[in-house]
Order: structure tokens, then sequence, then C-alpha cells
């Protein structure tokens, strides 16, 4: 079956990233609480017993491993030997009681929308997207990061002016995978979008996916090669990032590295998925505050995708609907969702 095209805006916000570190292994490898033994025995046949390897200690982006082998030297004395490797992801456990454990990436339902606790940052999804505090993220070190997509609009770079063409509207959030939250048609204006929201132990991935053909940058009368396509976000009650870079574009604009602390806002990617391949292009990122108000403005070229956006499918009224039930995790004719509560997988 060919799947659909549609054009998608990525933004990652990820946990600080764990360091390369050399594997220890071999005879004189010692774990902390670990030690090589050697013990005495009657038996002086030559043996090898291998032993599973075994977490011995962790940290949120690492984990030990360890495994002990015994061996009969020469002499008839068995010899313990520990080889052990530290394996490195981000996020891969968090504090507990005291005690590092593993994270997971679940979403579930949870009194007015749906959580995810299990990971070092922990997440609330509001049920609609169209609030003040849709999305609201708990880093770490406690700083809490309170959102809402605003729109997705075109800005002409050589010109300075800009049009929105779609805005955010009411939906009803679904958990679509065990770690996904999806706002079906939550963006409607002159092109419909869909919010969908990724949870990695990593961090949080912002999805915007363009499931119809926008209209060209001329009909605004803007220039198609110097206009881009931007997300526009609201951040609410939230500490401001740091800036702790800015890489000048070729667009005009600027890729700005902003910094939470234990979390940072990593490079974005936008991509079309159709039945042709991916074609891929950075996404910029801009902090911007104007009237006492703090947005997050993403923003790609849209010539980088120009041919790709003409397959999208053309909208149409009536194409954006509050409710648009995934083929894959609801029923042809969805229930009633329960007030104030996302519909799990089915």
């Amino acid at each position: 079956m060919k799947g659909s095209s549609k054009f998608i805006l990525v933004l990652l916000l990820i946990a600080g990233c764990a360091r390369h570190q050399r594997p220890n292994r071999g005879a004189a490898a010692t774990p902390a609480g670990t030690a090589s033994a050697t013990v005495s025995s009657s038996n002086t046949s030559p043996r090898t017993n291998a032993a599973l390897f075994t977490v011995i200690s962790r940290g949120p982006h690492h984990r030990v491993w360890a495994s002990v082998t015994w061996h009969t030297n020469g002499l008839g004395r068995l010899i313990a030997r520990t080889n052990s490797y530290t394996e490195l992801a981000s996020g891969m456990a968090r504090l507990r009681q005291g005690s590092w454990v593993e994270t997971t990436t679940d979403i579930y339902p949870a009194e007015g929308g749906a959580t995810a606790t299990n990971t070092g940052h922990q997440v609330f999804f509001a049920v609609n997207p169209n609030v003040s505090e849709a999305l609201r993220l708990t880093t770490p070190d406690g700083k809490v990061l309170s959102s809402h997509v605003l729109s997705l609009s075109y800005f002409d770079a050589s010109t300075g002016s800009n049009a929105v063409i779609a805005e955010l509207h009411d939906s009803v959030g679904q958990i679509t995978d065990s770690n996904k939250v999806l706002y079906p048609a939550a963006l409607q204006g002159d092109c419909i979008a869909d919010i969908e929201y990724e949870n990695k132990k990593s961090g949080l991935e912002q999805n915007i996916v363009i499931k119809t053909r926008p209209p060209s940058p001329i009909e605004y009368s803007m220039n198609p090669s110097s206009t881009l396509i931007q997300v526009w976000s609201e951040f609410v009650n939230t500490p401001a990032p740091v800036i702790a870079g800015e890489t000048p574009m070729e667009s005009g604009v600027i890729d700005q590295h902003l910094d939470f602390g234990a979390m940072k806002m990593g490079p974005g990617k936008a991509f079309f998925a159709g039945q042709s391949g991916k074609s891929r292009a950075r996404v910029f990122k801009q902090w911007v505050n104007a009237d006492n108000r703090a947005f997050l403005v993403e923003q790609t070229p849209v010539q980088k995708f120009a041919a790709e956006i003409q397959s999208l499918p053309a909208y149409s009224p009536g194409t954006g609907t509050n409710f648009c039930p995934s083929s894959k995790w609801q029923p042809a004719a969805p229930n009633e969702l329960a007030p104030g509560r996302f519909s799990p997988p089915a």
C-alpha cells in the first residue's frame, strides 16, 4: 500500500548528552563495587566458567556492565577475571527516592490529558492543544517549560513581510503509540497540519505534519526564493533560555542554540515523507520577545521543498476537522471521548 505524502517540521528538545568514554575491558578492568579475586581450589583441571553481563552501576546517561569469569591457572588456583564496559546514551536513568532507575517513554491517560513520568524529564499533554499550557515539560533540574503552538506562517526575508497560513484550532489528543501524542488537524487555515509529539529517553520531539498543500508565497505577494515557512509557539511562565550561540544562515536568518540548563533545543529538521523518499533541510530556531510575550520561531526555506509541496493534496473546505481518526489506532466510527481525557491506543 502506498504511503501518503506529508511535509514534516521537527523540533528536538534534548537532555544533556552522554560523552564518549572508552570501554574498559580485560583482566585489569575493575568497575566500582567489584574486584578481581583469587581463591584456592583442589581442582587442577584448567576450566573457564563464563558469566552473563549484569548492570553494576548506572547514572543519568550511562550504565556499567560487568561479567566475572573464573580461570584455573597452571598452579591449580582459581582466578576471577572481571570484564566490564560502559554503555552510553542520553536519558538512560532517572533518580527515584535516591536511586537511579531505568527510564521508559510510555505516555498514559491522565486527568485533563496525558502524562509521561518515567523519563528524566516529565511531560503533561492537555486534551486540547488550543489552550495556554497545552504542553508542560519539567526538566531534570526542575525547570517548567509551558507552551502551545500558535500558527504556521510565511516570512519573506527580503522584505520583512509575513502572513499566517494556518492557525491553532480545537482538536482532541490521541495516544497513537506508547510514546506518541497526536492532535489531528490542530492547525487550520489555507492548509491543514497535525501536531505530533514523541517522547524519547533523550528528550521530547515536536512534529508539525503538513497534510494539505499550502498556497504559493506568490499568492501573498512574496518571493518564493526568499520566503521561509515558520512555526510559531508561545511559551508562558517559562524561564528564558541562555542563547548559547548564533549561526548566520544563507537565507538571511540566524539559528540560535537554546540552553535551558539540563535540556537544550537541538538542531531541527524538515523533510518531505512521500513515495519517492525523503528530502531534508535544516530548521532554524530563534527565541523572540515581543509585547511582554515569549515565542519560539522555527523556520526553513520554502524553496527547499517547492516541488515536493506541489504533490500534497489540495486544501478544500471541510478538509480540516476537529477530530481526525487514525486508521491504525481509532475505529472507523470512534466512540465519544471521555471528557477531559485522551483516547488510549486500541
